[in-house]
């Protein structure tokens, strides 16, 4: 169990600064064509660098100065990484007329962590309905294995599969939640897309399906 948690807890951090770097990326590079700096601007520029140069500490005085949204995202995220999930609540809470993914996905993920499940899968839902981004989809399919809910967790996944047909991660997920409710001939087709997709990935799991 401790082991499985820690995977989770691996692969939510990876999803977070995976959408983190992208949006940073694309921040960087519309601020660069504009030559046009504001104050908030400013902060917030030096607050990400502080944060991606692994000083959220000191990332975080520059977020204080700044009214950006964007800036209010990263103190959650910095609040996310110390594993302060009452903090990720209190600093979202108030601002949840912001229609943003990341908002409610950081909340599903803390409301997850402090065992507050009905929460965490009712902000992962409204994350997705904002828009459907595929850690999102993994994420919540996650939450549903671990509390049981497999059925769901296959009907999260297969909806996700619609969007990104080929990702490999949402298929290996699939294949282990059909076994975990004994559909083996499912499992067995998805088994067989993933190993030719991922080779690798379909031999590290390598299931033993009954005969």
């Amino acid at each position: 169990m401790v082991k499985e948690d820690s995977k989770f807890s691996h692969f939510i951090t990876k999803c977070i600064t995976i959408a983190m770097g992208v949006l940073t990326l694309l921040f960087l590079l519309l601020n660069l064509l504009k030559h046009d700096f504001s104050r908030d601007e400013w902060f917030l520029m030096k607050g990400i660098l502080l944060y991606n140069k692994h000083k959220p500490e000191h990332a975080l005085k520059c977020f204080e100065k700044t009214e950006s949204p964007l800036a209010l995202i990263y103190k959650g995220r910095i609040a996310l990484d110390k594993k302060e999930y009452e903090s990720v609540i209190s600093i979202f809470t108030k601002y949840k007329g912001m229609d943003d993914w990341r908002i409610y996905y950081y909340l599903g993920v803390s409301y997850f962590w402090m065992k507050d499940f009905g929460n965490s899968i009712n902000n992962l839902m409204r994350s997705l309905a904002i828009s459907p981004q595929r850690e999102v989809f993994l994420t919540l399919s996650l939450i549903y294995g671990s509390i049981g809910e497999h059925k769901n967790a296959i009907d999260t996944l297969k909806k996700a599969l619609t969007i990104y047909p080929a990702d490999k991660e949402l298929l290996y997920v699939l294949a282990v939640e059909y076994m975990r409710i004994s559909e083996i001939e499912k499992a067995k087709e998805v088994y067989e897309a993933l190993e030719f997709l991922e080779p690798s990935l379909a031999k590290e799991w390598q299931p033993s399906f009954p005969q």
